[in-house]
């Protein structure tokens, strides 16, 4: 008799144990959401200018991101002399790629505008996720760089694939792969996210790896941040040629 009590009150803790570990996918996104500030703060962002250093092969260069909440995004990245700008407006986007032959402003195709345009939204993709149409799976953990982390399927309203790894404890994102199609072809973009320090309330990861096929892993360090500055609207137009 003292056994099947045993046996049953081990089993009632066990169980207990593992309702309490295991956690939902939305559990993880409401404390990932916590954990960078909360909700409201994300969304009282209207605005947001960063400036950067970028670090690859050997040299460094300047990159300036501005963007307006759900409307615009504007890149500026200054390499040996040359200055090449992504900027998306709404639903068009273009290009100057000195490196890439072309001096003056091309428009973006339609993949490329619609793997920037996640960029616009400084909520990130987890923040009222189903309000966007998006789903989020739980796939499992994964130990990175020796820490545990709740790895998360996004797929989004219009298709497009976000693989995230939260960490276990402090529930910042620590790893993301982006799945972006140029040209026709779809290629996976793996970014990898630390040094966090809240600006205004919100966490922001000041370092930032970028693996690149041509250009290898591009470490990215962030110099200062401001928090709702009134951006011109008129520099995400495109220039006429």
């Amino acid at each position: 008799m003292r056994t099947s009590k045993f046996m049953l009150a081990l089993a009632v803790a066990t169980t207990s144990l593992f309702s309490v570990n295991a956690q939902t996918a939305d559990e993880i996104v409401a404390k990932h959401i916590e954990a960078n500030g909360g909700a409201d703060k994300l969304k009282s962002q209207t605005s947001r200018i960063v400036e950067m250093t970028g670090s690859a092969m050997g040299f460094e260069f300047p990159v300036v991101i501005s963007t307006i909440n759900g409307k615009a995004y504007k890149q500026e990245v200054e390499v040996q002399g040359m200055k090449m700008v992504t900027a998306v407006n709404g639903n068009t986007g273009w290009a100057i790629n000195p490196m890439g032959g072309s001096t003056t402003a091309q428009a973006l195709p339609e993949d490329q505008v619609k793997a920037n345009s996640g960029q616009i939204d400084l909520t990130g993709s987890l923040c009222d996720y189903k309000e966007k149409g998006s789903t989020v799976e739980l796939l499992g953990k994964e130990t990175i760089d020796g820490a545990e982390t709740f790895k998360l399927k996004v797929v989004k309203k219009d298709g497009s694939e976000e693989t995230k790894f939260i960490d276990a404890k402090t529930y910042f994102l620590v790893k993301q792969i982006m799945k972006v199609t140029a040209n026709g072809e779809t290629i996976e973009v793996p970014m990898v996210y630390s040094n966090y320090k809240m600006v205004d309330g919100v966490a922001v990861a000041h370092t930032m790896e970028v693996t690149n096929a041509q250009a290898g892993t591009v470490i990215m360090t962030v110099k200062s941040v401001k928090v709702n500055p009134v951006i011109d609207e008129a520099i995400f137009m495109m220039p006429k040629n």
